[in-house]
């Protein structure tokens, strides 16, 4: 899926839901989308 070169610096890779810091994104895909 190509990137959006509009959508927010810190964007979910897997729901696609947008994020205002990267510690943000992190945390969300470590509770809702985590492979670890």
């Amino acid at each position: 899926m190509p990137d959006n070169p509009t959508a927010s610096d810190h964007e979910c890779q897997f729901c696609h839901e947008s994020f205002d810091s990267e510690d943000d994104l992190r945390e969300h895909i470590q509770e809702h989308h985590s492979t670890a």
